[in-house]
């Protein structure tokens, strides 16, 4: 439940509705790489509980693993 939303938010009832999701461990690996040292898995904790706009993967969703 990464980043869904603007399938969720923005474009609530769309045509076709993919999000993708990558491995904790690779994000966490890039944005070190990149120099930015955060908790990804509390940010995300946190982001998918807020009020507005909560990040969520929408109900019938593709779900795309982007990993590689």
């Amino acid at each position: 439940m990464k980043d869904a939303d603007i399938g969720s938010n923005v474009f609530p009832e769309p045509i076709s509705n993919f999000t993708s999701t990558p491995v904790s461990r690779n994000v966490s690996a890039r944005r070190e790489a990149e120099g930015v040292r955060e908790n990804l898995a509390a940010r995300d904790q946190r982001d998918s509980q807020r009020a507005t706009a909560p990040l969520m993967v929408p109900l019938g969703a593709t779900v795309i693993n982007n990993s590689a």
